[in-house]
Parts: C-alpha cells; structure tokens; sequence
C-alpha cells in the first residue's frame, strides 16, 4: 500500500497543510513511513495524459490535458498548472507506447509538489484505485526501468555498463567486456532505459548539447558516474561504478615511509 509521510508547516498551492518528505536519488522516488517504503518503483517518464475530477452529480468528466513525469503500476505523478486538493479522486487516461489501448485509471492525490523545477506548473502524485490494461502498463513500466541490469552489474562485480543501439548490453569485468543480456537493444529500447533516468531539465540538456553527464545514487544499491551522448543519431550510455569505500594504504602500494606520515 502506498504510504507518505507528512511534514509539520509544509504548506502546498492547494492549501492542504502538509506535503510528504520524500527522498529523491536521480528519478528513482522512494516514500517512507517508519521504516516501510513502497514496492513499486516509478520510473520517470513523459507520457501525454488526461484528467478530470470525478463528478458527484452524475455528469460527464471535463478533461484536463497533462504530462506524467513518472510512472509505476500502482501510480504516476503529473503537472498541471491547475491547483487540485489533496486526496482529489481523479480520473485518468493515457496512451501506453506499443499498445494499441487506451489506459484508464482512478486513483486519488496522495501528495503535491510546488517546489519542483516546472514553472508555474504543479507537480502531483496519483495512487491508482483501479487500472483497465495493468498488463500493459507494467510491460512498459519494466521496459523503461534500468534497474534490473544495474543490480546484474552488481552482482556480477562490474565496473562499467555499457549500453548501445543494436549490440547486446555489455558490462566490464576486471577488463574484459561480455554480454550481460543475451539480446540485442533497439534504439528505442536504449532510449527507453536511458531516458527513464533522466528529469525534464535533464532531458532538454542532452537533446540541446547532445551530451550529458551526471551522478546517478540508488540507496542499498550503489552509485555511478553515467555518460549519455548520441551516436550515429542514437542514444548511448556508460555507466562507471563509483567504489565508496576508502583505499588502504596497502591497495595503494604506498611505501611505510608514507604510512609513518599518515
């Protein structure tokens, strides 16, 4: 079940008193209470959307276009310029890439953020009720979700992930390059992948510069320093793990006479 925490003061432009604390780590959104945090990873997204309130007097919806930021199985979040309450019931459709049906959803506002960089818009979090095509929705889910092959790289001791267009994804091993999926991506899958990292300023950046680099941090996963650059028209993306433990002197082959210093 989906859970937020409240913080005393915090004040939203819907004038529902509190907002929830919530830790980021690029754009993968983690939300606590205590110690539980939700099992449904969101993964950003741009998806063109509508919503409207759901009517109490037996009327038909009156839609508002919208952009979701980001997206699970069991909700997104959107902005909007206009200002909705907190614990609103909407109604929502979008259109899911490579699906050939419309999604339809109801869920409610479980938290509002007016301090994000989106002008005059407001950010909003949706946990959805009820889902028409949930199959759907989380084949795309996973299809944009890195994470899987960062924990592989883990696993496997990798010190850089390599992703490109029509080559396998490929993981560096004391040196060595190998496959670490036995398929090949698509443009559109490494993009996919790529920019489900990535927020909206992050996004403008690399279409302007064509360039982009960043730290990525995932709690009880690991942190990396990623390089996304176009080549040949696609998009490409190294991944370097970043090693937080600090060297020995020993590691170092330093000599005692450094050790004596130290």
């Amino acid at each position: 079940m989906l859970r937020t925490v409240t913080m005393a003061g915090k004040k939203t432009k819907a004038g529902q008193g509190a907002g929830p604390v919530r830790e980021w780590n690029s754009r993968f959104m983690i939300e606590k209470q205590g110690e539980e945090q939700r099992t449904q990873r969101r993964v950003a997204a741009e998806l063109p959307m509508r919503y409207a309130l759901i009517p109490n007097d037996g009327q038909a919806p009156r839609f508002v276009h919208a952009i979701a930021t980001s997206i699970s199985a069991a909700g997104l979040s959107f902005v909007s310029p206009v200002s909705i309450p907190i614990k609103t019931c909407l109604v929502m459709e979008l259109a899911v890439p490579r699906s050939d049906k419309m999604v339809h959803a109801e869920g409610r506002i479980v938290w509002i953020d007016d301090e994000q960089d989106h002008g005059t818009d407001i950010e909003y979090g949706v946990a959805f009720d009820t889902v028409s095509e949930p199959e759907d929705l989380d084949r795309y889910v996973r299809s944009i979700d890195l994470r899987p092959l960062l924990e592989a790289m883990v696993r496997e001791g990798a010190s850089s992930l390599h992703l490109s267009a029509g080559t396998e994804p490929v993981i560096r091993v004391n040196g060595a390059l190998r496959p670490i999926v036995a398929k090949q991506f698509s443009p559109a899958q490494v993009e996919n992948l790529v920019m489900g990292l990535l927020s909206p300023s992050r996004r403008h950046t690399l279409k302007q510069d064509r360039n982009l680099d960043f730290a990525l941090s995932i709690p009880e996963l690991g942190r990396w320093w990623v390089n996304v650059h176009y080549q040949r028209g696609h998009i490409e993306a190294v991944f370097q793990s970043v090693d937080l433990t600090a060297p020995t002197l020993d590691s170092l082959g330093l000599p005692e006479a450094v050790r004596d210093l130290a």
